[in-house]
């Protein structure tokens, strides 16, 4: 098989968690962990490791945030550099010690409780307890701060929350973060703002963490992940949708990240229109510019150049008449090598035209099975409100579940069949390898139309056990199609015919 192949596969039906198999660099089977977050979950995570790092260091929790954002949320890092590089990690959020770290709260409230201080932004004077500073000494009314934190959570920029003084000397922009209690009281205590604020630090969170991703379809704010970096594995979100870690494109399981990317960008845009070219079309003799026959008559008279020329042999005239009198039946030796690469150029547009056609067949009917999957999806829900109809709903209810299921399985293979051939294209020919595959990509190719004719079928004729029965099979065959890929991929791998991944050295796997 094609060296740059890897084996992707989600887990069963309906889950949103799972493992899957994943090529190493030498094609040895690696199983990779992975969960689908929702938004709650994501915020709940990322409190966790909050809670984390300020329990055990008692810092406080917004710089414990900005300590984890350094250090990408990995949390045992953090602990790790805490412990055995305090400084550095003091620095690296703008502090000098871990002292400094855990002191990092609420600025003093030097002065008489009971008196007043001027606010250094709109200079009016106020309580002191009605003002707030930092470590850096700037001091501002409560109005002042209310504002400010409202406009940068607004504005996107929640999670470096800042100072909103000066420097007395350079005037350049005070650096000093806010502490939890300017969070606490002008931030959360005003639920939009706080929305706005927790929906900026999950962005954050994600963004800034190697083993989560956003799900990559419009729309969608589920969140997805895995206990290796980076991993091309096909995953689930909880909204329904398939998708590979690795690209964030659609799961393209057997096919990889690269023949993807190849095949969307390459074959398809230009490999396919330059065969056309070559197959449809011949050069101006004088200048060269493809040229196609729009006419019976052999005379071409270039538009560009203005020159005439025989469409058979290439002879060139700046008249036509030349070009009308000769003659060019016989077949000249030299003319061999032009002829067989319009032949080779056409065939190599056949296998590509065969190729793509299947690819897009099975591309339109993955549209049509993805909109069936989400109209059972509704019916579920539509049975469950439903509180009339006693035994009659729950046996709706359940036919619902069954077809929703297979509904589920046929989307999952009819995704596979549509990339397979991705994959197929750029196997290579003649091995026992291609003809393995190509026979399990055929029978699941069998087995899914027929699911599809099951599901497609009026409601009244719908036998659901008929119908899980299909999905068992289908999902058997796919399996099958999967195994064959990974054992072509190893026997290939173990004959020397697969050249080793370019990544270098093993990738860094967490716990889940």
């Amino acid at each position: 098989m094609d060296e740059s192949s890897s084996v992707q596969s989600g887990s069963g039906s309906g889950s949103r968690s799972g493992s899957a198999a994943l090529e190493g660099d030498r094609r040895t089977a690696v199983v990779v962990e992975w969960r689908a977050l929702t938004a709650e979950e994501l915020d709940e995570a990322l409190a966790g490791k909050v809670r984390k790092v300020t329990q055990v260091f008692a810092l406080p929790r917004l710089v414990a945030l900005r300590v984890l954002q350094r250090y990408r949320y990995e949390t045992d890092r953090v602990v790790e550099a805490l412990v055995s590089r305090p400084e550095a990690v003091a620095a690296s959020v703008g502090l000098t010690s871990l002292d400094e770290l855990q002191g990092a709260g609420p600025g003093s409230e030097t002065g008489p409780a009971d008196g007043d201080v001027v606010c250094g932004v709109c200079y009016c004077e106020v309580a002191m307890n009605e003002s707030h500073t930092l470590r850096c000494g700037h001091r501002f009314c409560y109005a002042c701060w209310r504002i400010h934190v409202e406009m940068e959570v607004r504005e996107g920029r929640a999670a470096g929350l800042a100072c909103m003084g000066s420097d007395a000397v350079s005037n350049a922009r005070c650096s000093v973060g806010v502490d939890d209690f300017v969070v606490e009281r002008f931030v959360l205590g005003k639920a939009r703002v706080a929305g706005r604020y927790k929906r900026f630090l999950r962005e954050s969170y994600v963004s800034g963490n190697p083993y989560i991703k956003w799900c990559p379809f419009e729309g969608c704010e589920c969140a997805v992940e895995v206990d290796l970096h980076d991993a091309a594995v096909s995953v689930e979100c909880h909204a329904g949708h398939l998708w590979c870690y690795r690209c964030s494109h659609e799961a393209h399981v057997p096919a990889s990240c690269e023949q993807v990317k190849t095949w969307l960008t390459e074959v398809r845009e230009e490999s396919a229109n330059d065969n056309w070219i070559v197959v449809n079309t011949k050069a101006c003799p004088k200048c060269g510019v493809a040229t196609e026959k729009n006419g019976g008559c052999n005379r071409i008279g270039c538009a560009k150049c203005s020159i005439h020329w025989c469409w058979l042999c290439g002879i060139s005239s700046p008249t036509p008449e030349l070009i009308y009198s000769h003659g060019c039946g016989k077949f000249e030796e030299e003319q061999s090598e032009t002829i067989q690469t319009r032949k080779t150029a056409a065939a190599e547009m056949a296998r590509f035209t065969h190729y793509a056609d299947r690819y897009n067949n099975h591309h339109v009917s993955r549209e049509f099975a993805q909109k069936l999957a989400a109209s059972l999806g509704n019916m579920i829900t539509s049975s469950s409100s439903s509180t009339t109809g006693g035994g009659s709903s729950e046996m709706r209810r359940t036919m619902a579940e069954q077809l929703a299921g297979a509904a589920k399985a046929h989307l999952r293979a009819r995704t596979a069949l549509k990339w397979s051939y991705v994959f197929g294209f750029y196997c290579r020919r003649g091995t026992r390898q291609l003809e393995l595959f190509e026979f399990t990509q055929e029978a699941l190719a069998k087995e899914v139309e027929q699911l599809a004719s099951a599901l497609e079928d009026d409601e009244d004729n719908v036998e659901p056990a008929d119908v899980v029965r299909l999905a068992h099979l289908v999902e058997h065959r796919l399996d099958g199609m999967q195994r064959t890929v990974a054992e072509g991929m190893q026997m290939a791998a173990e004959s020397g015919g697969v050249q080793e991944s370019s990544e270098a050295g093993p990738r860094k796997r967490r716990r889940l």
